[in-house]
Parts: structure tokens; C-alpha cells; sequence
């Protein structure tokens, strides 16, 4: 995954750097640095915001439903 393909999927999932930095518990900085590709981005943070696309893409994420109604349907 390019820098520019990281980038276009973090704005699609609507977060903002900070918020993704937030999430995955990493610096704000650490999602600047991947972003201009000034720093190579481990294979598992490729993996986890393509899964995150896949899994809002496919309405896979119930995670609100599970909250609000405590169990999985």
C-alpha cells in the first residue's frame, strides 16, 4: 500500500489523522510520516485500515448494535 492509498482510505473511513492515531493507539505524528511516505508503514497497519474499508464497505461493523443491544444478531 502506497502512502497515497493510506491516505485516501483514512479520509474515506472519515477519520482524521488524529482520531486514527486515537484508535490505533499510535503518535499523530507516526500517521504523518505514512502518509508522506517519509516512513515505511509496518504490513500490519496496510492490513488493518484495508480491513477496516472491507468491513465498513460490507456492513460487517455492528459494533454500535452490539453496544446498544448487548448481544451479537
Amino acid at each position: 500500500m502506497t502512502a497515497d492509498e493510506f491516505k485516501d482510505a483514512r479520509r474515506w473511513l472519515k477519520y482524521s489523522p488524529d482520531a486514527l492515531a486515537d484508535e490505533w493507539g499510535v503518535a499523530v505524528s507516526t500517521i504523518h510520516r505514512w502518509e508522506r511516505g517519509a516512513r515505511k508503514m509496518p504490513p500490519i497497519a496496510a492490513y488493518a485500515i484495508k480491513l477496516m474499508a472491507y468491513n465498513v464497505q460490507n456492513g460487517l461493523h455492528k459494533l454500535q448494535k452490539i453496544k446498544t443491544e448487548g448481544k451479537l444478531k
